[in-house]
């Protein structure tokens, strides 16, 4: 009974399986795209934040980088190239326009470093207004004209300015810019090595989700089609032979508790039936009226009909031996009658003995009035 109660619990109709094979899948689905989705934004931060943080930075530092060594190299060429106005130009450019643009640029990305590189930045800062303040003092407005360069003195001090103060805070704003620089690298790698690797993380999601969406689906294919065919394939084969007046054999199979389950089921209860109800027809046939059958169902109209038959016929039969019995009985004693009337006394004899047997009694006796 509980075993009965659980099966009918867990009966699933064949609209149910195929709408819950589909809802696996548009699960399967929605859990795909929200996988590849959420990389897909990691992806996109990182590629975000490199492209708008760490790349430009690494790039502003290399520029300062150069532009320091590049004012350096001018302000050196201001002393020794007394006639090479282009460098002259450059240094200018570089004081008021070059240096500022860039100092701004950088500015905006320092708030996204590290406490300890924007520090080193502002000495930096620092330091290159400190340098181009003393080459615009010691060189820049002593060394202006022709007289300026022929006056040893003037020319000795912008030089030693340039060895002593320029080349050096050159060089150390140069060393903490490559550490800065460094530091930026290590970033940009770091940066490189998280794309890859959720580069890499998307493509083995996919493949993994993909496989498991194919795989499952497969699957559900596979139970769908053979919880629907084989019975199907049954109830044919069923058929098919009905049709020709066959009956097939019995097998009990089991089959999915659905529609088409049930159809299968109803089928071989038929086969069952229809085998009983042949096997009952040859015993009436054979005069064996006291056989077991049983119905299908109280709507089994065939079942019903034979059983009517069975009553009808096991009717006639009795009152046919009822009438064959009277009849045997009335020519026998008929005979008797004929072939002893001459002598009472055996043909009293005869009549009681015959009775007996013919009655299947214990014993008779016949009883004369005088």
């Amino acid at each position: 009974m509980e075993k009965s109660i659980f099966k009918r619990k867990l009966r699933l109709k064949i609209g149910n399986k195929i709408f819950g094979g589909f809802l696996i899948l548009i699960v399967l689905f929605i859990v795909n795209a929200a996988i590849i989705f959420g990389t897909g934004n990691k992806i996109d931060s990182v590629v975000k934040n490199s492209s708008e943080s760490i790349t430009p930075s690494k790039d502003a530092i290399n520029d300062l980088i150069l532009m320091v060594t590049q004012s350096k190299m001018l302000i050196t060429n201001w002393v020794y190239l007394q006639t090479n106005s282009d460098d002259k130009l450059a240094l200018r450019q570089i004081k008021d326009f070059d240096f500022p643009a860039l100092k701004e640029r950088v500015t905006k990305l320092m708030p996204i470093w590290q406490d300890s590189q924007r520090r080193t930045m502002d000495t930096v800062f620092q330091n290159f207004d400190v340098m181009m303040k003393q080459a615009d003092e010691n060189v820049i407005n002593k060394l202006v004209t022709f007289e300026n360069y022929e006056d040893p003195l003037t020319k000795l001090l912008a030089e030693d300015v340039i060895e002593s103060q320029i080349i050096p805070q050159a060089s150390d704003m140069i060393k903490k810019l490559n550490k800065i620089a460094e530091k930026q690298r290590a970033i940009t790698e770091k940066s490189d090595l998280e794309l890859i690797d959720s580069t890499s993380q998307l493509r083995n999601i996919t493949l993994i989700l993909g496989l498991i969406t194919v795989s499952l689906g497969l699957l559900s294919a596979y139970m769908m089609v053979r919880s629907i065919t084989g019975p199907i394939n049954y109830i044919k084969d069923v058929v098919v032979k009905l049709g020709r007046g066959e009956l097939v054999e019995d097998k009990k199979k089991q089959f999915s508790n659905d529609e088409i389950g049930e159809m299968a089921v109803a089928t071989d209860n038929l086969v069952t039936g229809l085998k009983a109800t042949t096997s009952f027809a040859e015993n009436i046939g054979s005069g064996k009226y006291d056989s077991d059958y049983q119905p299908l169902s109280e709507h089994d109209v065939l079942g019903n009909a034979l059983l009517n038959m069975r009553s009808n016929l096991s009717r006639v039969a009795e009152e046919d031996k009822k009438r064959n019995w009277a009849t045997e009985g009335q020519a026998k004693f008929g005979e008797i009658l004929r072939t002893n009337n001459n002598d009472v006394q055996k043909l009293s004899d005869e009549i009681i003995a015959n009775l007996v047997k013919y009655l299947k009694a214990n014993q008779g006796a016949l009883y004369i009035i005088d």
